[in-house]
């Protein structure tokens, strides 16, 4: 049994770019799988796929620049199953200083902290990526 499955993706995702893996695979959720849509989007990973059918996987295709240096340097859980992390607007331009991206789950979706400014809604902050 996992408590925190977004948490596992992002230690999997850490391992992965540490050992310099291609792709890293993840059990498949709705949630895992629109996480990993916002970082492609953002250009983090080179792609994502859902495979199979009665156990379905989630397959990411990791990022690498010049020299083998790692898109993804670093990924840090915000928001926890026992400390649930919700900013507004306001909350949220502040997340937007800072290096990378904030990914936050809204009333519209999974979306990065930009996007979520743009269409004026908060939520949830699940996670940081730089």
């Amino acid at each position: 049994m996992m408590t925190d499955p977004v948490a596992d993706m992002l230690t999997r995702l850490r391992n992965a770019n540490k050992a310099r893996q291609v792709r890293v695979e993840f059990p498949y959720s709705g949630l895992r799988e629109a996480i990993l849509k916002v970082l492609y989007e953002h250009r983090y990973i080179r792609g994502y796929a859902r495979l199979g059918e009665k156990k379905p996987v989630l397959r990411a295709a990791l990022r690498f620049g010049k020299e083998g240096v790692p898109m993804i340097t670093g990924l840090k859980r915000v928001s926890k199953p026992g400390r649930r992390v919700y900013a507004d607007t306001e909350r949220l331009a502040t997340f937007g200083r800072r290096l990378g991206m904030t990914v936050v789950s809204t009333s519209r979706g999974v979306l990065a902290h930009p996007e979520a400014l743009r269409q004026g809604v908060g939520g949830e902050v699940l996670l940081q990526v730089w």
